[in-house]
Formats: structure tokens, sequence, C-alpha cells
């Protein structure tokens, strides 16, 4: 495997065409009923989502790495798919390399 860079890409990262104008038109705010969230989200996607983050947190705390960053729910087919740690994956999602920023260091006044 490639070495991996030096930070674990966002979903920015992997899909940049999220933050265009398209998708900032189709947020909505918050909903003020439960019935026009439920119009716009399954119920339990958040609980979901957040055990799947609990356990790379997890994972990332008791054994010191992780093997996956990220996961796919689809509540539909109740299934789970991990993204793995791997550039290759990131690349097929269209994801670009960036150089690594210079740190700049500051002398002390």
């Amino acid at each position: 495997m490639k070495s991996c860079p030096p930070y674990l890409p966002h979903v920015l990262d992997l899909y940049e065409g999220i933050m265009e104008d398209e998708a900032r038109k189709l947020y909505q705010g918050p909903s003020c009923s439960l019935q026009e969230a439920l119009t716009r989200q399954d119920l339990f996607v958040n609980q979901w989502v957040a055990t799947c983050a609990l356990e790379i947190m997890w994972t990332m705390f008791r054994r010191g790495q992780i093997m996956v960053h990220g996961a796919f729910v689809n509540l539909s087919t109740m299934t789970v798919r991990p993204l793995p740690v791997n550039p290759a994956v990131w690349e097929s999602m269209g994801w670009k390399p960036r150089k690594p920023r210079k740190e700049s260091h500051r002398k002390a006044a």
C-alpha cells in the first residue's frame, strides 16, 4: 500500500461539489416539527451514524490505529459500508492529494 498522507481526507475533500451553490440551495434550515424533519431524513439515521463514529473513535483509542475512517449508512437496505483508510479508494472518489503546507515558525518576541 502507498504511504498515507499526514491527514485523513474529510467529506469536503472526498466530495468537493458538496459545497457548491446547488447544495446550499437545497439546505432549508432546521426543521420546526418532527413531521417536517422526517420528510428530510429517516428517524434513526443519526443514531446509526453516531454509532459508526463512536466505534471508529473507540478503535483508535483502544488499538492506536484505524483501518476505516468513515462509513456509508443506507437504512433502506440496512447496510453499512466502511470507508477504508486507503488513498486508492479516495482517488476513486475524486480525491487529489494536497501538498503538505510548510509550517511557519514564529520567532519568540
